[in-house]
């Protein structure tokens, strides 16, 4: 797959962004913002952090990783390990718009981020369906105790059968899962909401 790694960066089919530290300065702590972080907006099985590569997206105007369909649906992109609303040091460096958001996109999987301090933290929004929103940190720094709430919900949907599952969700200015009138078929399994990792300690939304 091509790198889709620029600052800023548009992505297509195939294309991978990894590894790059999005929209600050080079000491890593005031944000130089773009419209949005990162946009998907045709083609399929793309890939947003691998792992240990992950992007660093924070101090962007509006969405920081945004999936839309206006013609193509980016179907089967990955969203995995990356660090967003936050600077490269895990401390809040928050985003104008939702952390991730989904516009009309279906089979997406966004697993295993740190999601804070932005407007949303996840916003699967219009007819997205058939996503999976996995063992993300929402609403918590990148040690998961200290608070960095998204403004709004954790997670909001207003598309159908979509799963979010084990997900630690605590500390938001809004609900921790904030289902819509048309988010039928969803399924919430095995999250800790309103709590630390552990479930020791309220970090309430």
């Amino acid at each position: 797959a091509s790198a889709c790694t620029a600052p800023g960066a548009t992505c297509t089919s195939g294309q991978v962004a990894k590894n790059d530290l999005f929209e600050w300065q080079t000491r890593l702590d005031a944000a130089l913002p773009n419209g949005e972080g990162i946009a998907v907006s045709a083609g399929s099985d793309n890939a947003i952090g691998l792992g240990e590569l992950r992007n660093v997206i924070g101090g962007n105007a509006g969405p920081r990783v945004v999936l839309r369909s206006p013609d193509v649906n980016p179907d089967f992109t990955s969203i995995r390990g990356n660090w967003i609303g936050l600077n490269d040091n895990g401390d809040a460096l928050g985003n104008g718009g939702a952390g991730i958001l989904l516009m009309d996109v279906s089979n997406a999987s966004i697993e295993n981020n740190v999601i804070a301090a932005n407007l949303h933290g996840v916003l699967l929004q219009g007819t997205s369906s058939g996503n999976v929103v996995d063992g993300n940190t929402i609403g918590l720094a990148s040690d998961g105790d200290t608070v960095a709430g998204n403004q709004e919900d954790g997670v909001a949907v207003e598309g159908s059968l979509n799963v979010i599952s084990f997900n630690v969700i605590g500390g938001n200015g809004g609900l921790g899962i904030d289902l819509g009138p048309n988010a039928d078929g969803t399924r919430i399994i095995g999250n800790r909401i309103g709590t630390d990792p552990e479930g020791a300690v309220a970090r309430p939304n």
